[in-house]
Order: C-alpha cells, then sequence, then structure tokens
C-alpha cells in the first residue's frame, strides 16, 4: 500500500475491512 495514492486511501481501508480481519497500521515513515 506504500504506492497508494493519498485519494483512494480511504477506498482501499475500507475494502481491507469489509473482506478481512487484518490491522491496519499506516507507516507515514517509511
Amino acid at each position: 500500500m506504500s504506492h497508494t495514492p493519498l485519494d483512494r486511501l480511504e477506498e482501499y481501508v475500507e475494502l481491507i475491512r469489509n473482506n478481512s480481519n487484518i490491522s491496519i497500521c499506516f507507516d507515514s515513515q517509511g
């Protein structure tokens, strides 16, 4: 997800949350 455009980030987070139980952690340093 490191190359995900910011304007699509919310869409991808929702997709992940709706389809898995994976925790999401944003790394702005790396």
